[in-house]
């Protein structure tokens, strides 16, 4: 076994690790009961409209991406790039000792359309600090209303100004072609954001899950920044502990809290798992293709 795979395999089991590890320790602050009965008398209809609330941000950050890529002259079909943005979502989850999604993406990217993979990375790094900025702007309104201990709080009406200055700054000195599509994007991102928050305020008055609107919203922002952080297998446990511990620290209920964690955790896993079939058709697609192309030069 090459020393690479082992790397992978350790990887994974450390990540497994630090998720189960995090998902006890907030079990065993919680009365797990609770949580069932919550499932149990949860609102079927207001949890199908969270779920199709994720699905419809995730169709906007392909879309958003998709952007990026035609600022380059790269112009990805968009149903495949829709596939192609689920795949990524499953590596995610699905292959967390592997290749991750975004790194699938760009060899993808550079393998169809022939650009050089540093340049398709520095798309996704742009991508993603879009999506921060959206997160920061929505942390630093709702943060207003609250008058509870927040990590940092003083300090996100600083960052919002200094990552967009970064975000511009490689835009201008590696693609200044996107400067003309910038604004497009940041507003996509602040919509997708925006369709996320909805989800979870859904999924909270779904649940049972009785705080306002900002605190869901900052707990819910937070715990996404929190999964972001790449010792939890695919964010799962970081969320959870996140929801429970402010729940506790805010005086919310941490069973409903957690309830409403795992539920978020839940529809995306689901939303992620047509990933697997799309990579299966796209691969397949791909060898059937080669095979002709060898068979049309014999």
């Amino acid at each position: 076994m090459d020393s690479g795979k082992i790397k992978r395999i350790l990887s994974a089991v450390l990540k497994l690790a630090v998720s189960a590890g995090a998902i006890y320790y907030i079990f065993s602050k919680i009365d797990t009961s609770e949580i069932l009965d919550l499932f149990q008398r949860s609102s079927a209809l207001e949890i199908v409209i969270a779920f199709a609330l994720l699905v419809l941000s995730q169709l906007i950050s392909a879309d958003r991406l998709r952007i990026l890529l035609n600022s380059s002259d790269i112009h990805p079909e968009r149903v495949w790039n829709y596939k192609l943005y689920f795949v990524g979502m499953a590596y995610n989850l699905f292959l967390p000792g592997g290749i991750g999604g975004d790194a699938y993406k760009v060899v993808v990217y550079s393998r169809n359309f022939n650009v050089k993979k540093r340049v398709l990375a520095l798309w996704m790094i742009i991508d993603r600090m879009s999506g921060m900025e959206a997160i920061l702007a929505w942390l630093s309104v709702c943060i207003m209303f609250l008058e509870l201990p927040v990590p940092l709080s003083s300090l996100y009406w600083l960052f919002i100004p200094l990552s967009l200055i970064v975000v511009v700054f490689l835009v201008r000195k590696f693609i200044p072609s996107l400067l003309r599509n910038l604004g497009r994007v940041l507003v996509l991102a602040l919509m997708v954001q925006s369709i996320q928050v909805a989800c979870v305020y859904f999924l909270a008055k779904g649940i049972g899950f009785e705080a306002e609107f900002a605190q869901v919203t900052v707990i819910f922002l937070l715990s996404t920044l929190a999964t972001t952080i790449p010792v939890f297998m695919g964010g799962i446990g970081a969320r959870e502990a996140v929801f429970g511990l402010l729940a506790i620290d805010w005086g919310l209920s941490e069973s409903a809290a957690v309830a409403v964690g795992l539920a978020f955790s839940a529809i995306t896993i689901i939303s992620s798992v047509p990933g697997l079939y799309f990579d299966w058709t796209l691969k397949k697609n791909r060898l059937d293709s080669e095979q002709a192309e060898v068979a049309t030069s014999e």
